[in-house]
């Protein structure tokens, strides 16, 4: 087997937590016999390395990084018809979760020895990609909010999570959004609204409050977020943090192959797998089922 080409995000949040030199003298053992290069890249560096990698090299790859840095991988590995596969190394990792990976990037490194190729969907946001979700509304202070979690492991993160946004929900105004689908067009005030790419698994998953399961269903989840008053706002949050995401007081949801979404401006701030985007509206949602390849262990059955 040819070896593979290792790329990771120096910046990623479980770099600096695990230690550089660390991480790399244990993946290099794990992935012995099985490794060709391996090269911790700034977020800057990284895009360049990897288009000069797609132009030129056939060997296999792996990416470190968190979801940020795989949506942007996907963006070239797409237009480049190549797989990759990739080491889960940021502090949500909700790809890894939704695919059943180990998060244990090390013995995951060392299970790549033996790989295969798998297809799964992608949704776009206009022409941009994801494949995690699309958030838009208060979601992007929630996420000011999850950073400044970063590399808190406790049982309580959660906790301090919803208490931290349960205080910013309050503050935040609803908005206003048209919302146009294949079977509907309808005018919603909420707080949040969220795009998913296949929809969220109802059941409680603690610790993954974004569990899906599967990534090939080939749907959009729409999901509206608009509690009414404090106490609903404190039962939908926490709920959500658990990873419930059945219908409830606040939260509405309908499956789509193609969504328009508009908030009556010419853009929409939007976080895009956590990355944050400004596009042009109406923001047109669709999403192309089994459309990216990616490896993974050959040991490793998709859910």
């Amino acid at each position: 087997m040819t070896g593979f080409s290792v790329f990771i995000n120096e910046n990623s949040g479980s770099v600096a937590k695990y230690g550089r030199d660390k991480l790399e003298g244990d993946l290099t053992q794990a992935m012995d016999g099985s490794l060709k290069e391996l090269i911790f890249l700034s977020p800057q560096d990284l895009p360049d390395r990897l288009n000069e990698y797609c132009n030129q090299e056939n060997n296999p790859v792996l990416i470190g990084g968190g979801d940020g840095t795989i949506l942007s991988a996907t963006e070239l590995f797409k237009e480049k018809d190549k797989p990759f596969g990739f080491l889960p190394l940021g502090t949500m990792n909700c790809l890894a979760k939704d695919l059943g990976m180990p998060l244990d990037v090390i013995k995951l490194a060392a299970a790549y020895k033996d790989y295969r190729e798998i297809k799964i969907d992608i949704s776009f946001a206009n022409d941009k990609p994801f494949l995690c979700n699309a958030m838009f509304g208060f979601p992007t202070e929630i996420a000011k909010v999850r950073e400044d979690q970063r590399g808190n492991e406790s049982l309580f993160k959660w906790i301090s999570f919803v208490s931290g946004a349960l205080e910013k929900f309050d503050m935040t105004d609803r908005e206003f959004y048209s919302i146009h689908s294949e079977d509907d067009t309808k005018t919603v005030s909420m707080k949040a609204g969220l795009i998913s790419n296949n929809l969220y698994d109802t059941a409680i998953n603690i610790g993954h409050p974004f569990k899906k399961s599967t990534l090939i269903a080939g749907e959009l989840g729409v999901y509206s977020i608009d509690p009414k008053g404090y106490l609903e706002s404190l039962q939908l949050l926490s709920s959500l943090s658990l990873g419930a995401w059945n219908e409830q007081g606040g939260l509405t949801m309908f499956p789509a192959k193609n969504v328009h979404v508009c908030n009556g401006l010419s853009k929409m701030d939007i976080l895009l797998d956590g990355e944050h985007t400004s596009l042009e509206t109406p923001v047109k949602f669709r999403i192309e089922p089994k459309s990216l390849s990616l490896l993974v262990p050959s040991s490793h059955s998709m859910v």
